[in-house]
């Protein structure tokens, strides 16, 4: 069967197919009730709060911690080429004679996480600015913002929108443009286009008989509006459209590589970049990120926000079953962890507090296995914390450390015969029947309450290892314990 779509189509060209339909079913064209004008005087930036001061769900407090950069480096050595998606520490400072870092500190423990707030970046608000048609001069003018109550429809003004605020805040604060557009977006662009070509193409992309079309050269391509009006330069969309339709720019959660007992006021955060560059899909320029591309910009002593995120049960101790597992307990439980790539900073912050409890308790008295299985591509050219690793299992901190390698740098049959495992998932399974004695069965039981078998932590990117994570500990469960799949599945919605 021939690939419909591949005859030649692409984000600017539909397929023959779909360029010959004549009843093209398209989403209703909404209504816009908001309008604007532009004053005369400049938008002062402190006499607003951060999109209005307007919640979001997720925050443990929401209060927002300026915080001082203290550190940004390199993990991964620069000069190689062969790490997609490089690594970088992040150091932090909070403000120490502020309550709010107290309150926040007490709060926050092994696992948890902080929203960034960023900005989008300065080409794409010129860009976008350029396509409004707002001179340099009027981007930092007031803009009154207003609802048409003549007409009707429910628009209103979103609440993370300050009214009055410039064009330059609601671009670079307020307006996710970076996200990729939506079928409903693409329609009201299409209105706001003059070539009949480009108008068309868009009318296809938001169609019915376009969802495929529009699935694989808008959603699965990553491109942004941003992209989008570069490939449709006759595109001219309102200020008001923009505020109705595009999304709210939300913060991105890091977690926190580092513990309180260790680092105090001090946090830290590892991140990565992958890079983007432009493509025949779509893609117009070269980007990081949009958090992790603002991220690499920053210097020594910069001034960043951030949010404590509400916890989840990825936690030391877990927030599920509270009373059955006590702060005392943790350094008497086994753990098993799995993080790949950046998905280990959790693990980090756990052997720090366990380090500090153990310390606290005078001596070593709960020698339990606790295991971690990192994956990196190529640990010569990138080892997230090395000697802090090193230093956990020297001191039995960390019983077993199991590094798994997708692309060793390897030439010679000597290195092959002690190569490590692949995947995580691989590591996972050369150690499978003493990982399952460690889930299912506990070391020590010097308490009656205590609790029999370790806990099972994973972190890591979700859409590429998830799946296979579970299924191989479920085959693992499967051929050393006698699983059936209704087990397997019960066993493991309870790992966190």
């Amino acid at each position: 069967m021939v690939d419909k779509l591949n005859l030649g189509a692409c984000l600017l060209r539909g397929s023959e197919e779909l360029s010959s339909e004549s009843n093209l079913r398209v989403p209703m064209l909404p209504k816009s009730k908001l309008k604007y004008s532009l004053g005369s005087n400049d938008f002062i930036i402190s006499s607003v709060r951060w999109q209005n001061g307007f919640g979001f769900p997720g925050t443990k407090t929401g209060k927002l911690i300026n915080a001082k950069v203290t550190a940004n480096s390199d993990v991964s050595k620069p000069q190689k080429s062969t790490i997609s998606k490089p690594k970088r520490y992040l150091t932090i400072q909070l403000p120490e004679n502020d309550p709010v870092t107290h309150i926040v500190l007490d709060e926050c423990d092994a696992g948890d996480s902080f929203y960034f707030v960023f900005p989008n970046s300065d080409l794409e608000i010129s860009i976008m600015a350029d396509r409004l048609r707002v001179s340099p001069e009027s981007l930092h003018k007031n803009i009154l913002s207003s609802v048409n109550d003549d007409l009707d429809g429910n628009s209103s003004i979103p609440g993370y929108v300050p009214n009055p605020c410039s064009l330059d805040y609601l671009l670079r604060w307020c307006l996710d443009i970076r996200r990729s557009p939506s079928r409903p977006l693409l329609r009201a662009l299409a209105q706001h286009t003059k070539d009949p070509k480009e108008q068309r193409r868009l009318l296809e992309l938001c169609s019915v008989q376009g969802s495929e079309e529009f699935t694989k050269y808008v959603r699965m391509s990553g491109i942004s509006l941003v992209d989008l009006l570069m490939a449709f330069p006759s595109c001219q969309p309102s200020i008001s459209l923009l505020i109705e339709m595009i999304p709210r720019l939300l913060p991105r959660a890091y977690t926190v590589a580092c513990h309180k007992s260790k680092w105090g006021c001090v946090l830290r955060f590892v991140y990565s970049l992958l890079q983007v560059m432009p493509a025949e899909n779509g893609i117009q320029f070269a980007r990081y990120g949009a958090c992790s591309g603002w991220m690499k910009t920053l210097q020594t002593d910069d001034i960043v926000q951030i949010i404590l995120k509400e916890p989840s049960k990825f936690r030391l101790p877990p927030l599920f079953n509270p009373g059955k597992l006590r702060l005392e307990d943790i350094t008497s439980i086994p753990l098993i962890m799995v993080g790949p790539g950046t998905g280990i900073a959790p693990f980090i912050a756990f052997l720090e507090k366990i380090r500090y409890l153990v310390k606290e308790d005078g001596q070593n008295k709960h020698r339990v296995r606790r295991i971690l299985l990192y994956g990196s591509s190529n640990f010569s050219e990138e080892f997230l914390f090395e000697s802090e690793l090193k230093a956990f299992v020297e001191e039995g901190i960390l019983t077993d450390l199991l590094l798994c390698e997708s692309r060793p740098l390897v030439d010679t049959e000597e290195k092959l015969a002690t190569s490590k495992p692949k995947y995580v998932q691989d590591g996972l399974k050369s150690t499978g029947k003493q990982i399952c004695e460690y889930m299912l069965n506990s070391e020590i039981n010097e308490k009656k309450d205590s609790l029999a078998g370790a806990l099972f932590f994973a972190c890591g990117d979700v859409k590429a290892m998830s799946k296979s994570l579970w299924a191989c500990l479920g085959d693992i469960l499967q051929t050393h314990q006698g699983y059936t799949p209704h087990s397997q599945w019960s066993y493991s919605k309870n790992c966190v």
